[in-house]
């Protein structure tokens, strides 16, 4: 759930997104994810309130920087191992890795 909001902030910030159409065409878009490519929406578990407070502490994350860490949290409660992210900034949370999907890794 956090992802989806996190997207919806993004694409239709008025800095970014200059069309009047962008939230249309960001709801046509989560849609269609929906539909077409399996979307599935993660929440977080029970305790998750208590998971969360203690990893900002422990990892010293403040400020907006909370949002990554919910969103890495969910997706280490649903077994995910890698989150696909453009923001160079993402907090890193141990058991996950954080790739960019725009980058190209050269090895």
């Amino acid at each position: 759930m956090a992802s989806v909001a996190e997207f919806w902030s993004i694409v239709t910030h008025p800095l970014v997104a200059r069309e009047a159409r962008a939230a249309g065409r960001a709801s046509a878009f989560l849609r269609t994810l929906a539909a077409e490519a399996g979307m599935l929406i993660w929440v977080p578990g029970v305790g998750f309130d208590t998971r969360l407070v203690a990893r900002a502490l422990e990892l010293g994350v403040r400020g907006a920087r909370v949002f990554d860490l919910q969103i890495a949290l969910t997706a280490l409660d649903h077994g995910a191992t890698e989150i696909w992210t453009h923001d160079a900034g993402f907090v890193k949370v141990p058991g996950v890795t954080i790739r960019d999907p725009l980058v190209e890794r050269r090895a």
